[in-house]
């Protein structure tokens, strides 16, 4: 079934498939090349933030596909991982699959953007397959556009992917937003502590996974530290540096963490387990409180009590390879 909503020209799969999508996302391929496929990643193609690089890696590996990095030229692309959704881009001619808001929206904000994007000749008609979160969903059903109930960072797929086998090294792991990269002499020469950096080479992407999976437990400030951690099972603390948000505000800072655990506990299988909510450490910016982060992170490390089903999140992937279509995907 396809569902128009001419008022916003915006368009959504809720179930089955309709013949028009499909030249939809052959727009989404690139040019003549039609094996590679256009994606939004927020970071330069060969090196940068780890999670805007999953964007890249995660549409590698479930479509068997190369990929091109999206020009920002208002053609059609694919949106995957990160917080690539903004007020232009809602309404730009993008393929949304997992993707989600950095924070609030104000809806007379939206309204402008689209006016103002429309005298510019830059709107589009983007398809919504799937978001990271119920939050971000919620922004775009109370702007007009439509959206299925499909929910998850594609990046909690990675143990489906690659599952190194590692043996613990560390009491904790740490990792800073990259927008608090300056308060990494704090940590340093703490016995126990492993720093884990969250700029990576794409070349050795899968590195990160490999430190992560040699600690006992991770304190990160970074969303995809935390969501690594929760994919792997490794019980994690989300770090706050007092007056360092990684967001404008404090209250913006919350907004994507939300969101992912919302589209988290949406993925429950077993639907009468509690909740999962990242226990907190607040740390004022001092040498002498660091010394004391492996105890204070193991009474606070938690794990999601329940197993994660993406088998939804994975079948509205819209270039799904061959051998993954009709597969669950249950995170254990």
């Amino acid at each position: 079934m396809l569902l128009r909503l001419n008022k916003e020209d915006n368009i959504s799969v809720l179930n089955g498939k309709d013949p028009s999508i499909d030249g939809i996302l052959k727009k989404c391929l690139a040019g003549k090349d039609s094996g590679k496929i256009t994606v939004c990643i927020a970071t330069d193609y060969a090196a940068g933030n780890y999670g805007d690089l999953l964007a890249r890696y995660i549409v590698e590996q479930l479509s068997g596909k190369a990929v091109v990095k999206y020009p920002e030229n208002n053609i059609y692309h694919l949106d995957s991982v990160g917080s690539v959704l903004n007020r232009n881009e809602m309404c730009s001619n993008a393929v949304v699959w997992g993707s989600g808001f950095l924070s609030p929206q104000a809806y007379y904000k939206i309204k402008l953007t689209k006016f103002r994007q429309w005298i510019r000749r830059k709107t589009g008609r983007p398809l919504y397959l799937a978001v990271r979160g119920k939050l971000t969903r919620e922004i775009l059903l109370k702007s007009g556009y439509q959206c299925p109930a499909v929910y998850a960072d594609p990046a909690l797929v990675m143990p489906q992917i690659y599952y190194p086998k590692q043996t613990k090294k560390f009491e904790l792991g740490i990792v800073l937003h990259w927008s608090q990269e300056k308060f990494i002499p704090l940590f340093e020469n703490i016995p126990g502590v492993k720093i884990i950096n969250i700029n990576r080479k794409y070349e050795t992407l899968n590195t990160f996974v490999d430190e992560i999976l040699q600690c006992k437990a991770v304190l990160s400030s970074s969303l995809h530290g935390l969501i690594i951690a929760n994919a792997y099972k490794i019980p994690c603390v989300r770090l706050k540096i007092l007056n360092n948000p990684i967001a404008a505000s404090e209250h913006k800072d919350d907004f994507k963490f939300e969101d992912y655990l919302s589209g988290l506990n949406s993925c429950k299988c077993e639907k009468d387990k509690a909740d999962y909510i990242f226990n907190t450490l607040f740390l004022k910016p001092g040498k002498e409180q660091c010394g004391i982060l492996i105890n204070q992170v193991q009474t606070k490390a938690t794990v999601p009590d329940f197993k994660i089903d993406l088998t939804p999140l994975i079948q509205a992937f819209p270039f799904l390879a061959e051998r993954y279509k009709g597969r669950k995907f249950i995170i254990d």
